[in-house]
């Protein structure tokens, strides 16, 4: 058989038939070997090459229009393909691609990763190694003296958003250009004030928006937001003494159902209202000790700063990506609140919270790693965290694989049956993956139709939401802001019903008022003799006239 794959090879111009007599071979198996062959090179593979040729298809038409491609949405759509091709029936696994599957099949098809901005970042900062060991050297002190354990050692921190700016992020296309990605213009700002203990525990968060007054639509059920949650307002979307002193209260709350030992530690940066007398006051009041880092070093020894923030921005960004993906045209307070949740749940994960404590030399108390990171020079960017295939469930079209199906069938047909002749065969094969792209294609187009009319259903239902002040300034818990809506609609519904109780008297009242009218007018008629008196019979006795009757 080698021999007559070979000798085929170097004599294309011999038939199939003609090398199968030569060499004594069944002509059906020379046919079909050389094919099999052929597809070894695709051994292994989650996708056949019709599919990847679709989804190459898929991803130069997204660059075309200017929608930027990551690799995470290559990832999706691949397994978009493979959940159509499989049976709804089949018990066994399915398997899906990997973040690192992308990187493969960029490499394949041509594709390069390239920024979206180029952004030169000019830094300057203060790492001075005796600032940092009589850092910690208080810390021990502190610690020790105190018998802090990581349960009760806490650090703090804002962090800003743009409600739709997000940072820049490498994209997947061909073209050799700059590219730019057009967002809907909006910038509002938002602070999300956070906390995280060494033990892995985060306290549920608190988010200043840019407002004078609270709206309804905000704490609206499908916005999403946790019921615990704190949502302020000041006029320029950043963090004040007042509203410092009201997270300090929040945090106080929810670190204290925790707690193990008698005092809890507090890591905070030098921001003004830290150190305001109220501020310091309510910390002694509720054992709770504030410890102050070096000025122009948060970026290496506060834990949120290390690990945290930068994940943090980054699903952000992620969240923003797939809003404008799904047909948002505008991105709004509503947006970011119906987002940020999600966003946190991803960012504030147990493995992230103590990596970065570790990191930052806290806990386990170490200061070598920050002096380390200093002499070696290293950068100090925090690596995200890997990419989680996204979990909602898109409606796959049996079509594709129905196709699938039968194109297996008619494949082996062809090769099981002599009397196909070689350039039907291949004229039928070309039709086949013709079919199987044009599916594969479709099954993207459905997907991304889907997922936008989702979107835009979702958008439509929040925004035509009753929208109305529910108060003017100061700190709202989501849990109260949406029992105050649940009272107004009661008394909405007791005004509506009011309404209805007086028209039922007036309507009573008036008929009422008929009736008496319709007697006095009988009566007189009676009376002057235009009616017969009105006679009364009673049992057991005799006949008598009502005289008012």
């Amino acid at each position: 058989m080698d021999a007559a794959l070979d000798y085929h090879e170097k004599n294309p111009g011999i038939s199939l038939r003609r090398v199968a007599k030569l060499f004594g071979v069944p002509r059906a198996t020379l046919l079909k070997t050389p094919r099999k062959r052929k597809e070894d090179k695709n051994c292994g593979r989650l996708l056949t090459a019709v599919e990847e040729k679709a989804l190459c298809n898929y991803i130069d038409r997204l660059d075309s229009i200017n929608m930027a491609v990551r690799g995470e949405f290559v990832c999706d759509a691949a397994n978009a393909i493979i959940r159509a091709r499989h049976r709804p029936d089949d018990t066994t696994p399915i398997h899906i691609v990997k973040p690192r599957w992308a990187t493969r099949f960029f490499q394949r098809h041509g594709y390069s990763s390239r920024p979206q901005k180029m952004l030169d970042l000019v830094r300057k900062e203060a790492e001075n190694i005796d600032v940092i060991r009589d850092y910690f050297q208080q810390l021990q002190e502190v610690i020790d003296h105190e018998g802090i354990l990581p349960d009760d050692t806490w650090n703090m921190d804002e962090t800003g958003f743009r409600i739709s700016i997000k940072s820049n992020a490498m994209i997947i296309m061909k073209r050799k250009r700059a590219y730019c990605f057009a967002l809907p213009e909006n910038r509002e700002s938002a602070t999300a004030v956070e906390a995280i203990s060494a033990s892995g525990r985060v306290i549920p968060a608190c988010l200043i928006l840019s407002s004078l007054t609270h709206c309804a639509s905000w704490y609206h059920e499908l916005q999403g937001l946790d019921p615990e949650a704190r949502v302020a307002v000041a006029e320029t979307g950043y963090s004040n003494d007042e509203l410092a002193l009201s997270w300090l209260q929040h945090f106080n709350e929810y670190s204290r159902k925790g707690q193990v030992g008698a005092k809890r530690l507090l890591l905070i940066d030098g921001h003004g209202s830290h150190h305001a007398a109220q501020f310091i006051e309510f910390c002694d009041n509720n054992g709770i000790i504030p410890f102050g880092m070096p000025s122009n070093l948060t970026h290496l020894l506060q834990p949120l700063d290390v690990c945290v923030f930068q994940p943090y921005k980054h699903y952000h960004g992620l969240a923003l990506d797939r809003l404008v993906c799904d047909g948002a045209v505008e991105i709004t307070k509503l947006d970011f609140l119906s987002i940020i949740e999600e966003v946190r749940k991803k960012a504030f994960k147990l493995s992230t919270i103590k990596v970065a404590f570790k990191k930052s030399g806290i806990y386990p108390l170490d200061c070598s790693i920050i002096i380390k990171e200093i002499l070696n020079r290293q950068p100090l960017n925090t690596p995200s965290p890997p990419y989680e295939p996204s979990s909602s469930e898109i409606t796959t079209p049996i079509t594709y694989r129905q196709l699938n199906k039968s194109a297996n069938k008619i494949e082996k047909v062809i090769f099981s049956d002599p009397s196909f002749s070689p350039s039907k065969a291949q004229l039928l094969g070309r039709f086949i993956r013709g079919a199987l792209f044009s599916a594969a294609t479709g099954v993207q187009m459905q997907r991304d139709l889907s997922r936008t009319k989702y979107a835009t259903a979702v958008r439509s239902q929040k925004r035509n939401a009753k929208n109305y002040r529910l108060q003017s300034g100061g700190v709202l818990k989501v849990s109260e802001a949406r029992n105050m809506i649940i009272k107004r609609k009661g008394d909405d519904i007791a005004k509506a019903q009011a309404v209805l109780d007086r028209y039922a008297k007036k309507l009573h009242n008036t008929v009422k008022k008929g009736y008496f009218e319709t007697a006095k007018k009988a009566r007189e008629w009676r009376r002057i003799g235009i009616l017969d008196p009105l006679e009364i019979l009673e049992t057991g006795r005799t006949k008598r006239f009502l005289i008012k009757g």
